[in-house]
C-alpha cells in the first residue's frame, strides 16, 4: 500500500473500520435472478455477473446447484466476505490493480471482485480440474466485464514449486501423491509472481486449511507488495491436518504490521467484524471464520 493508504488508515481508527465493514455487510443491496440458461447476480452500483446454468463441476453438487443454494430466501454467499470486498472498493479502489482469488471454485468471488474493480486484472486459481472447467464456463459468460473477465489458472498453490506433479484431488483438497490420478503444476505465489510479472494488491484465500502452505510461499510478495488479504480461518480439526493453527498461520502478517479485522459469522448479514491484535487470538478464533488483513 502507498502513502495514501497509510494516511487513510491513520484517519480511520480500528473502531471506524470495523463499523464500516459491519455496515456495508448489513446493508448489502443485490438482486439474484435465475433464467433458463443463466443466473445473474447484481450488487447496487456495480455491473451484473452471470453464471452458466450448464456449467459442470461435482463439488457441492456442481456449479448450478451450488450457486442456486447460496441464494435461497433472498440470501447471498458469505455476506461478510462481500462486505469486505465492498469496504476495500470504497476505500482503496484506485489502488487495486491485480487481484488473486485463491480457491476460486466456480468463480463466485472472482466475478464479484471483477465487477467491483473493473480496472483490475483478476486471476482465478482453482486446483481441482473438474471445478476449473466449470469455472471457465462461468467466466466465459461475462465478456461484458472484459475478455476474458478473469484469467483462470489450474495450478495448485503451495510453499514450493514443482511442475507436472502427480496429485490426488478430492473436492476442496489437494494431496501430493505419486499414485495420484491427476497431474498439475504446484507453484508458490512468489514463483508465480516472478514468472508472470504480476503482483497482487488484493488476495482472497479460501482453501480449507491449505493456506498453511500457501501463505509461506507468498511471503516475499506480501512483504514487498503489501496486498490487502481476505483470509478465511478454518477449524481446529481442519488445521490439525497441517499441524498448525490460525494464530500460527497469521503471525507473519502481524509481524509485518498488518491490522486484522475478524468476523465470527461470515455467512451472516449482521457482520460482527472486530479488530484483533496477535495476542488477542485464542481458542475462540480457531474456528471457520473470516479475517481481513490491511497493511
Amino acid at each position: 500500500m502507498n502513502n495514501l493508504s497509510l494516511k487513510l488508515l491513520d484517519n480511520l481508527n480500528d473502531n471506524c473500520i470495523a463499523t464500516s465493514l459491519n455496515d456495508l455487510t448489513h446493508n448489502l443491496k443485490f438482486h439474484f435472478c435465475e433464467d433458463k440458461f443463466e443466473s445473474s447476480l447484481k450488487f447496487e452500483n456495480f455491473a451484473p455477473i452471470f453464471f452458466n446454468n450448464n456449467a459442470g463441476g461435482v463439488v457441492a453438487g456442481g456449479s448450478y446447484n451450488w450457486i442456486k443454494s447460496k441464494h435461497i430466501n433472498k440470501s447471498v454467499h458469505e455476506p461478510a466476505t462481500i462486505g469486505a470486498f465492498a469496504f476495500i472498493q470504497k476505500n482503496f479502489w484506485d489502488q487495486i490493480d491485480t487481484i488473486f482469488d485463491v480457491g476460486a471454485l466456480y468463480g463466485y468471488f472472482s466475478l464479484i471482485s471483477k465487477s467491483m474493480f473493473p480496472q483490475a486484472t483478476v486471476f482465478s486459481f482453482e486446483m481441482n480440474p473438474i471445478s476449473y472447467q466449470a469455472l471457465c464456463q462461468n467466466i466465459n459468460v461475462n465478456k461484458h466485464l472484459q475478455i476474458p473477465a478473469t484469467r483462470c489458472v489450474n495450478i495448485g498453490l503451495s510453499d514450493h514449486t514443482v511442475f507436472q506433479k502427480k496429485v490426488s484431488v478430492h473436492n476442496f483438497m489437494l494431496e501430493e501423491n505419486e499414485e495420484g490420478e491427476s497431474i498439475i503444476d504446484i507453484v508458490s505465489i512468489d514463483d508465480f509472481c516472478r514468472i508472470s510479472g504480476f503482483k497482487p494488491s488484493l488476495i482472497k484465500i479460501d482453501v480449507e486449511g491449505y493456506q498453511a502452505k500457501i501463505l509461506p510461499g507468498a511471503m516475499k510478495t506480501i512483504e514487498t507488495k503489501k496486498p490487502i488479504i481476505i483470509l478465511e480461518f478454518d477449524s481446529k480439526q481442519q488445521l490439525n491436518k497441517f499441524g498448525t493453527t490460525n494464530k500460527l498461520i497469521t503471525k507473519p502478517l502481524f509481524d509485518l504490521g498488518y491490522r486484522c479485522y475478524w468476523c465470527k459469522e461470515q455467512r451472516n448479514f449482521n457482520g460482527g467484524f472486530q479488530q484483533l491484535n496477535y495476542n488477542d487470538l485464542s481458542q475462540e478464533h480457531e474456528i471457520n471464520s473470516l479475517s481481513i488483513f490491511i497493511p
